[in-house]
């Protein structure tokens, strides 16, 4: 489907990035500590080679290639991944443009990862299914798929369906972000907007948030068994007041007993 532009959803989408390129790792967004993360991953990924979905500028793909894992990047914005690029020379790191959705590896990677949100990026249930799917053929048998979220009761337990938030403000500059959450359709439609002395910038982006259990179910609809679940890298227990989850999944070996299932249709829905 098209758009009175002529541009496909995932068109339009990729072109938002391409505009987030510039400001990325100087917004919110990119501020996030990736010291846990890449630890965590370090530890999955064993001698490698790594596959990041949803690469970005590289926030967790340059440091979890300092470990000397070797990692290959995807991204489907082209000017994401010109910034990857600048940050990669002499790094055991690739930086491929592609659509996760369209992913196309057979036995690979010792591990796949889709962190901080990049899996619930992709606007719907099939093409977030797809996605796994993808994942899960690109493993090693043996390999992990881990994926890193936030969880979907901050959208609706705190946010409440609007939210507008001073993010921050000085003298000639003041910073706001906008969210809408549609509890129904399981989407966030977020606008950071920043005024200042050269103008007025608006940097919108969409998420459509997946469930654990969903999650789980994808999962084994792709072949996979969940090897741990948690709100963290380190073992904490997911709760109430949790922020995001850590979820772990193994690609059986040949000679092992097919635990993951291989169900077909859409998924349930589940809290």
């Amino acid at each position: 489907m098209t758009d009175s532009t002529g541009r496909t959803a995932r068109e339009n989408e990729q072109r938002l990035w391409d505009d987030w390129a510039d400001r990325y790792d100087s917004s919110f967004l990119g501020a996030v500590d990736p010291a846990p993360t890449v630890a965590g991953l370090a530890e999955l990924a064993g001698s490698g080679p790594v596959l990041e979905l949803g690469v970005g500028t590289g926030r967790i793909a340059v440091p979890l290639a300092e470990t000397g894992v070797h990692v290959d990047g995807l991204d489907f914005s082209e000017a994401m991944a010109a910034k990857l690029r600048s940050k990669a020379a002499g790094l055991p790191l690739s930086v491929l443009v592609g659509d996760m959705t369209e992913l196309d590896a057979v036995d690979r990677y010792s591990l796949v990862i889709a962190v901080h949100s990049a899996l619930t990026l992709l606007q719907t249930q099939e093409e977030q299914l797809r996605c796994v799917r993808n994942a899960a053929r690109a493993l090693l048998p043996g390999g992990r798929l881990a994926v890193s979220a936030q969880h979907p009761q901050v959208f609706v337990r705190r946010l409440r369906g609007k939210e507008l938030k001073i993010r921050d403000m000085s003298d000639d500059h003041l910073a706001v972000s906008a969210t809408v959450v549609d509890p129904a359709r399981q989407t966030v439609t977020f606008q950071d907007v920043r005024f200042g002395r050269d103008g007025l910038t608006f940097m919108p982006s969409h998420v459509r948030w997946i469930w654990p259990s969903e999650l789980d179910l994808m999962a084994r609809m792709a072949g996979l068994e969940r090897v741990y679940h948690g709100e963290d890298w380190t073992g904490g227990t997911v709760t109430p007041r949790s922020f995001e989850f850590v979820s772990v999944y193994r690609k059986p070996l040949p000679d092992e007993t097919d635990r993951a299932g291989t169900a077909e249709g859409p998924v349930e829905q589940r809290a």
